[in-house]
């Protein structure tokens, strides 16, 4: 029988040859399965001790963007689409909308095989010097210091945003996006705009909405699937301001930060864009 540390090992070197990644940084795209923010902490982690470059840490977000959505998937998004729509229409809208974040992970991987190389710009930090003798009074003031300031700053972030977001909302800004998107015509126009702002702030909101619009007939079964994601475009501009950006900026700091989650923000509105214009056009 194998040791389970020579299983885990062979699972890591796998995954290292379908992603282009070094090894030091699998285990944080495994945890993104069961865990966002523990995955983005590893990341860290691993960037501090190995010196891990800001394009490794951008590109390792994007592959882990497939990763950390399975679980929502699979305990949300499956039986709810399933329950409220057709069969048909809830397996159209989940193939494709899971098809968007292969497409995202599967660019991060794209990126990794051109720019990264395996082990290149990783320089293991020797963190084996001898621990100094700390009071354990002081110890616990280091390590308090260490967690609130993390702590502050996604707070402080988070409160600012959702004061704007809230402002933004008020104003019909976040349900005026629809106007923006390149895509809706004389089949899909402003009636779908109180639907859409039911999915500003929850995606499993604008689900229900559209699915009570459905069974009112005020939403044709044809242009669900576009409705959603459409709703998704303008809940992913919430989700920025309100989630990734403090997010990101509590864990990887102020300039990595901004710059992990735009790049994640753009990879992913330009995908879903480009598969609403194919739906649109009833390529998929």
């Amino acid at each position: 029988m194998r040791a389970p540390s020579e299983s885990i090992s062979k699972k890591i070197s796998l995954v290292t040859k379908i992603t282009g990644l070094s090894p030091i940084i699998i285990p944080s795209i495994l945890l993104a399965i069961g865990d966002r923010m523990a995955s983005m902490a590893a990341l860290e982690a691993a960037r501090n001790r190995f010196n891990l470059n800001d394009r490794q840490v951008i590109v390792s977000n994007l592959v882990a963007k497939l990763p950390s959505v399975l679980q929502f998937f699979l305990f949300s998004f499956i039986p709810v689409t399933l329950t409220i729509f057709p069969r048909h229409v809830a397996v159209r809208f989940l193939v494709n909308y899971f098809l968007v974040f292969t497409v995202v992970s599967t660019v991060g991987v794209i990126l990794s095989k051109l720019y990264l190389s395996g082990k290149a710009d990783c320089e293991i930090i020797d963190d084996r010097k001898p621990m100094p003798n700390i009071a354990w009074q002081e110890a616990v003031r280091k390590a308090l210091l260490t967690a609130v300031r993390p702590f502050l700053r996604i707070s402080i972030m988070m409160v600012t945003m959702t004061m704007l977001v809230t402002v933004a909302i008020g104003s019909g800004a976040f349900q005026n996006l629809v106007i923006w998107v390149p895509f809706t015509g004389q089949q899909i126009g402003a009636e779908v705009i109180p639907y859409i702002g039911a999915g500003v702030t929850s995606m499993l909101g604008g689900v229900a909405a559209v699915g009570a619009g459905f069974k009112t007939g005020a939403i044709s079964e044809d242009y669900i699937v576009q409705i959603l994601f459409i709703i998704s475009i303008v809940h992913n501009v919430y989700d920025l301001c309100l989630a990734s950006i403090p997010r990101c900026l509590a864990v990887y700091g102020h300039g990595l930060g901004l710059k992990v989650s735009m790049v994640s923000f753009v990879v992913t509105q330009v995908t879903m864009l480009t598969f609403l214009f194919l739906l649109r056009h009833g390529i998929i």
